[in-house]
């Protein structure tokens, strides 16, 4: 790599703790950015919160939400003596649809469950299937009150899954005693369910919170209330997925319980969203990291400050800084306008090019290389993603990965496209390389939608915490060649879904 002369820049550090460069008007070098709003995302102007509290009003939770699934696998899942030839009492009778009252049909599992009444733990099953005209009948049962719970896969999309007895704000039920020579009637009218599925995060974390100190509530809608009401509550696996698959249609939200460490809420909470039936909806919740307050602040700003310090800067803002910006909000600055200021500050810049020596050249930058590569940058000459692109084109690089053209365009393809390519690519690459250089080879990789994809979901995943939705990749891969990537991390932190987002992340209580 060439190690440029220039004089050492001096890093001005004031306000929020750095000092934007100012805009540069040439138009190959200046460092767009541009105002969008993420296909999707809900105005500034109308966002909304989380909630400053969950509900209040809630359903007993009377036995674990089992599927077929967690029956199949139990290891206690046998008679232990609760069926047998001798025993004479029954569950029967005709499953229809609730929304017609016809028939459901044949192949809808039935199944009866006896819980431990002290750990929950599934006791005994016994199960069977409905009838061409949806009837059913279980036999042989001994006397007990027994959970029922039905179980719809014969059609398109997401089974159903319900228990008798339960209705839209109580997916539990109720149980069914049974004596000793009774058949009981549990005729039942299903109503077609969804899912909700999710993951429990800790905001900042490199893992997600422990199974055991979190417990996932749902929330559904009562228009007649005009309020929220728990139905549901599940515990996440140890890798933080939790999965409800009762939900009568509607709208709900998902919330968390925390009691972990205290530099967290003990609350985290989804976005609503809308389940519908045979469908599944994808929720995470996010256990927010706390906040201090900051007087004169509102804590929406003081939220998204500290998203972007975090995501930025990897730091936290001191009291003074959050001031700063809210400062910049109350003069009439934008969200796309105060994240401009992020990715053009010297304080990111000098991160992106420590990371650029460590990934690209597998070594940390000597100081001047490292101060010569910023005085470009804030006179305009390179942009902030010109240190990655020159990088690769190095001879230092090229060196690294073997010294020949060949060598040099297979590190390509497994570093910026991460895949191999064919002997004849590497033949018509190789030839390219000897006809115009390895910047020319360099950025015709870099330019190409396959890895401004990559780039682009990358971010999507840092900044929103999700893969971009196909409209939304189209858009900004189509963008990406006028402003940049640091028009792309511009745009996509001064979005609304990035500010609405930030509420979840980062709390003051």
């Amino acid at each position: 790599m060439k190690i440029f002369t220039a004089a050492v820049a001096v890093i001005v550090m004031v306000g929020a703790g750095f000092v934007s460069s100012p805009a540069i008007a040439a138009e190959k070098t200046a460092e767009k950015t541009v105002g969008i709003t993420v296909a999707g995302s809900a105005t500034h102007s109308d966002i909304v919160a989380p909630p400053a509290s969950p509900p209040q009003g809630e359903v007993a939770a009377t036995h674990p939400l089992v599927t077929p699934s967690d029956i199949a696998t139990s290891a206690n899942s046998s008679t232990q003596g609760k069926s047998s030839a001798s025993s004479t009492a029954a569950i029967g009778g005709l499953v229809t649809l609730a929304s017609t009252s016809a028939p459901m049909g044949a192949g809808i599992t039935v199944v009866a469950i006896l819980f431990d009444d002290v750990t929950g733990a599934i006791k005994f099953t016994s199960e069977t299937k409905t009838a061409s005209d949806g009837s059913f009948s279980i036999q042989g049962l001994a006397p007990a009150d027994y959970w029922l719970l039905f179980y719809d896969a014969t059609k398109p999309g997401v089974p159903t899954v319900q228990w008798y007895g339960s209705s839209e704000f109580d997916p539990y039920g109720s149980a069914i005693t049974v004596a000793d020579g009774q058949s009981v009637d549990a005729s039942w009218a299903l109503t077609l369910s969804g899912e909700v599925l999710g993951a429990v995060s800790c905001e900042g974390c490199d893992a997600p919170p422990a199974s055991a100190d979190v417990i996932v509530y749902i929330a559904k809608f009562d228009p007649a209330r005009n309020d929220w009401f728990n139905v549901a509550s599940a515990q996440p696996d140890s890798a933080g997925r939790y999965d409800v698959q009762v939900l009568y249609p509607g709208s709900y939200y998902s919330y968390a319980r925390f009691n972990g460490s205290s530099d967290f809420s003990n609350l985290g909470f989804s976005r609503d969203y809308t389940v519908n039936a045979r469908s599944a909806v994808s929720a995470d919740v996010i256990i927010p990291r706390l906040i201090a307050p900051v007087s004169g602040v509102q804590p929406a700003i003081n939220s998204v400050v500290n998203a972007l310090y975090f995501d930025f800067l990897t730091r936290f803002p001191s009291a003074h800084d959050v001031t700063f910006w809210n400062g910049q909000f109350a003069g009439g600055s934008d969200p796309g306008a105060v994240a401009t200021g992020f990715v053009t500050s010297d304080e990111y810049r000098l991160i992106r090019i420590n990371a650029a020596y460590e990934t690209i050249l597998g070594r940390g930058a000597d100081p001047a290389g490292r101060l010569d590569w910023l005085h470009w940058m804030q006179q305009g000459r390179i942009t902030t993603d010109d240190i990655e692109t020159s990088f690769y084109a190095s001879d230092e690089y090229f060196t690294k990965q073997g010294g020949t053209n060949t060598a040099f365009v297979n590190a390509l393809y497994q570093t910026l496209l991460h895949r191999g390519g064919t002997s004849t690519d590497y033949a018509f690459w190789t030839k390219l390389v000897q006809q115009h250089g390895r910047a020319w080879v360099i950025a015709q990789f870099w330019d190409s939608t396959e890895t401004i994809s990559e780039r682009v979901s990358l971010m999507y995943a840092h900044y929103l915490g999700r893969t971009p939705d196909p409209s939304g990749l189209a858009t900004w891969v189509g963008l990406a060649l006028q402003i940049g990537d640091s028009g792309l991390r511009a745009g996509l932190t001064g979005s609304d879904e990035y500010f609405i987002r930030s509420q979840y992340r980062f709390s003051e209580h």
